[in-house]
């Protein structure tokens, strides 16, 4: 996806300020963390977790 190539990006300081700057919410978007999945595989394997739990009772 997009947001691994993009890395170096989120990183800077710009990035999570204007992330959080969004007028009354600040507050709560200041303590929302971000993060970025590296994983290729996190898509296959967030559907099989749904696959085993929904198979399994």
């Amino acid at each position: 996806g997009i947001p691994p190539r993009i890395l170096p990006l989120l990183r800077l300081p710009s990035f999570s300020k204007a992330f959080t700057a969004k007028g009354r919410f600040v507050g709560l978007l200041e303590r929302i963390p971000l993060r970025v999945i590296t994983n290729p595989e996190a898509g296959l394997r967030g559907a099989a977790q749904f696959g085993i739990k929904t198979i399994r009772p």
